[in-house]
């Protein structure tokens, strides 16, 4: 214990990072790598009336276009599974995603996107939380704006006689208490490697900072069991928690699958999100919260 306390201990990973010799997922690459592309929605809120990628999955260089018909098991993932993979009708934020394109770069994905026509009704959004509590304020879910607990609406959580401590306070202080979006920015963006491995799993090089808990919501998109997925995590290049969500290995992992099953052969599929699109689009850390908070304060 001597020869560690009170001295400083060299990074076993240090030499790599800042020689540049470091692995990270972006850098790996396999033979016939296709690129993914989101189409995310245009409007906060709506409902989709037409989608046709004809003339996308016929572009030169287009290897497939998959939507939420191609989920082929669970199309719901999160802490509380309510957030789809790919929205098969409603539209809850600007951003989410409808469908994507796999192509052999980036730049002809990109251009398969614009090839995509959709069509859809755009209805009103809510943006503030303490409007959208409101009886009539349009639904951001069929199930209402406000999450349920097992007790209700509200959980009460009391410790010791708080009547009593309000009486004895020296000072009572009110006040409402905001907080707006945050972003992690770490240096490494969002991205994610699939493909089929020689023994017929399906291996995905993630980014995670919760490998475990993020399996096993990919297994049940997949509808796969666990053994049959190779989840692969490695070095993140920064997450400060936002990793604890998932961004690309879903649809990485999906697009594999379907290149697999529609061309009868694997390609591995690369799906990484750029900067701009992370920032605009995040959904970690990212709706405003507020808090009305009364408290009883004795006098210092």
């Amino acid at each position: 214990m001597t020869d560690y306390v009170g001295k400083p201990v060299l990074r076993y990973d240090g030499i790599g990072h800042v020689t540049g010799r470091t692995t990270y997922v972006d850098d790996i690459q396999r033979p016939g790598m296709l690129y993914v592309k989101v189409l995310g929605s245009p409007v906060h809120k709506g409902t989709i009336r037409r989608l046709d990628f004809s003339a996308a999955e016929k572009m030169p260089g287009v290897a497939g276009v998959i939507t939420a018909k191609d989920v082929p098991g669970v199309n719901a993932y999160g802490l509380t599974p309510d957030q789809p993979v790919f929205t098969p009708e409603h539209i809850r934020f600007k951003g989410e995603r409808i469908a994507a394109v796999a192509a052999v770069d980036e730049d002809t994905a990109m251009e398969a996107l614009e090839k995509i026509k959709l069509e859809v009704e755009e209805q009103k959004p809510v943006f503030d939380p303490f409007e959208a509590m409101q009886p009539g304020a349009p639904r951001v879910r069929p199930e209402g704006n406000v999450f349920d607990f097992d007790s209700g609406q509200t959980r009460k959580i009391r410790l010791g006689d708080v009547e009593k401590g309000f009486k004895e306070a020296d000072v009572i202080v009110e006040g409402k208490y905001t907080n707006s979006m945050n972003e992690h920015a770490p240096m490494e963006p969002q991205v994610s490697v699939a493909y089929i491995d020689e023994s017929d799993r399906l291996a995905i090089h993630t980014v995670s900072q919760d490998l475990y808990f993020h399996l096993g919501m990919l297994t049940a998109i997949f509808k796969l069991p666990m053994n049959k997925v190779r989840y692969i995590g490695g070095t993140v290049g920064g997450g400060f928690g936002a990793k604890n969500d998932i961004h690309c290995d879903h649809v990485a992992g999906l697009m594999a699958r379907h290149h697999r099953s529609v061309r009868g052969a694997p390609a591995p599929a690369l799906r990484r999100q750029a900067r701009s699109a992370h920032l605009r689009l995040r959904r970690s850390r990212c709706a405003d919260a507020g808090a009305d908070v009364r408290q009883a304060l004795p006098r210092v």
